[in-house]
């Protein structure tokens, strides 16, 4: 519920205005009155109202002085000037002042209650554009913090609700294109955990790949059992489940090392290709090894190949060849080239 606050040097105008309309049925509450200027300025930053009901001429500070100091201070709240007919002209500086509206006296109850509903409107309005620019900005500070492109002394972990004594990044994405792109399950459902105001992860789209963020123990304990249950137990095939790829980095107890956890999990997606069929998960255990002997694609090789695989094949020996396929496998797994180049070396091969 949104609060006002009721400025005017007459008492019975003060209680007049509290009771001329229901303010509870228009979405307010009247939080403060003050007799004069100098206690409706203080008031307001103190109380910091939505809405300031302000008499144009009072003690200590008029209306609009009173408007005047609290814009300078920052106070962003709506002001309805209440005026007598001779007062016109201040009235039109206060509107220039940004003043919503400007109430003559005597007060109708209509043409108050109006002003209120349409305030009560404007309020929604603004609140609601802050908050869906408030979630895009954040959104984009995600993705510069996965990608360690962010000003870490124009990063606020608390404001953003990013913190945690540890983190952890997941990357899943749906393969099956005859399924369709969309995931059939929320995350939050697939761990069984609760995700109010953000608090167990952060979700958002990074290039095709769904990123998770997870934030604290509890929600990593969860994940780690949610990826044991997985693997044990793969899901029928066919069904929803079927369809999902997990790539998963390695924890991480500073929010500016999150992106090492993005990187580990960026590069096991990319390595889908190479999974066993039924394999849904790869997790950064597997990444070591692979990292430490990424090796170019180096098309002269295709020709060893193919000499030895005629051979063998010629020779009558399988296992020869089973091991020079194992062979070009394991080559390939190791290999710091985009999926794109490695089908196309094996198509050469072929």
């Amino acid at each position: 519920m949104e609060t006002v606050l009721i400025a005017d040097d007459e008492k019975n105008i003060r209680e007049g205005i509290k009771c001329i309309i229901d303010w509870e049925e228009l979405g307010f509450k009247v939080c403060g009155e003050a007799a004069n200027g100098e206690e409706a300025l203080k008031q307001i930053y103190e109380l910091r109202p939505s809405l300031v009901l302000l008499d144009i001429k009072m003690p200590k500070l008029t209306g609009l002085e009173v408007v005047e100091n609290a814009r300078e201070h920052g106070y962003n709240g709506k002001f309805i000037i209440l005026s007598g007919f001779s007062d016109f002209k201040f009235a039109q500086t206060a509107i220039r002042l940004g003043v919503e509206n400007y109430i003559t006296k005597p007060i109708d109850e209509d043409e108050l209650s109006e002003a209120v509903v349409r305030i009560g409107e404007q309020i929604k309005s603004e609140k609601e554009n802050v908050s869906h620019n408030e979630h895009y900005r954040n959104k984009e500070l995600l993705h510069d913090l996965v990608r360690n492109q962010v000003d870490k002394d124009m990063f606020s972990a608390k404001e953003l609700g990013l913190e945690a004594p540890v983190y952890q990044v997941v990357l899943y994405e749906n393969f099956d294109i005859e399924k369709g792109v969309n995931m059939p399950y929320q995350f939050s459902e697939l761990l069984k955990v609760t995700n109010n105001g953000g608090q167990s992860f952060e979700h958002f789209m990074d290039d095709e790949y769904n990123v998770i963020i997870l934030k604290g123990s509890f929600a990593i304990e969860k994940f780690e059992r949610f990826i044991e249950h997985y693997e044990s137990t793969p899901p029928q095939k066919g069904s929803p489940m079927d369809t999902l790829f997990i790539a998963y980095g390695r924890p991480v107890n500073e929010l500016f090392d999150v992106h090492i956890s993005y990187s580990d999990a960026y590069a096991l997606i990319k390595r889908r290709f190479f999974c066993t069929e039924g394999q849904h998960t790869l997790g950064f255990e597997e990444l070591p090894h692979v990292r430490e002997a990424l090796e170019t694609l180096d098309k002269t090789r295709i020709t060893d190949y193919c000499t030895r695989i005629t051979d063998y094949i010629q020779a009558f020996s399988r296992r020869k060849v089973a091991e020079v396929l194992f062979s070009i496998e394991e080559y390939l797994y190791n290999v710091d080239a985009p999926i794109g180049q490695v089908k196309l070396f094996l198509t050469d091969l072929f």
